[in-house]
């Protein structure tokens, strides 16, 4: 049954700033921190468009380049985020961090996450496995470090394992 006491009813906000500030509060503030572990195929198969969408998606994620998506606001790394990079080929490169803190609202770590971006190249073959291996790997120490933190891997790619391990292994 419903109850027959009065209900207290709160407006939506009718400002885009007063939204803004209770989901960015939400984000930067409240939420567990999280580590997020992104796997970049910067194989050969990446040339041109794909290896060019991979570097606007880093962009709009650091925050350094808006797309039409009025949700794109939202969706750059948040303060306590600590970001993880881990790139491949026909190899795996060693991984880098970018820690988005609180102090600086994290300008500084959006910037190298631009310039890291900027800088990717693509060569060789492509060893997803290998790569994903690598990252399970980070993920399992960052939670034995940070088990507070919540850990994500994202895989970026375009193509067929065809170094490395395999699904066998």
């Amino acid at each position: 049954a419903l109850s027959s006491s009065p209900v207290a009813e709160l407006s939506f906000p009718s400002q885009l700033a007063v939204i803004d500030g209770v989901l960015l509060s939400y984000l930067n503030e409240l939420r567990r921190p999280a580590t997020s572990i992104f796997v970049l195929d910067i194989s050969g198969s990446m040339e041109g468009d794909r290896i060019a969408s991979l570097r606007d998606a880093l962009l709009i994620l650091s925050g350094t380049k808006m797309d039409k998506q009025a949700s794109s606001r939202y969706s750059r790394f948040q303060s306590r985020e600590n970001v993880i990079m881990l790139t491949f080929d026909d190899q795996v490169y060693p991984e880098q961090h970018f820690y988005i803190n609180e102090k600086d609202k994290g300008e500084s770590q959006y910037q190298a996450i631009s310039q890291f971006a900027q800088r990717l190249e693509v060569a060789g073959g492509t060893a997803i496995y290998s790569a994903m291996d690598a990252a399970y790997k980070i993920a399992l120490k960052e939670q034995i470090a940070y088990p507070e933190r919540m850990t994500s891997i994202v895989l970026l790619t375009d193509g067929e394992n065809r170094e490395g391990l395999s699904a066998a292994q």
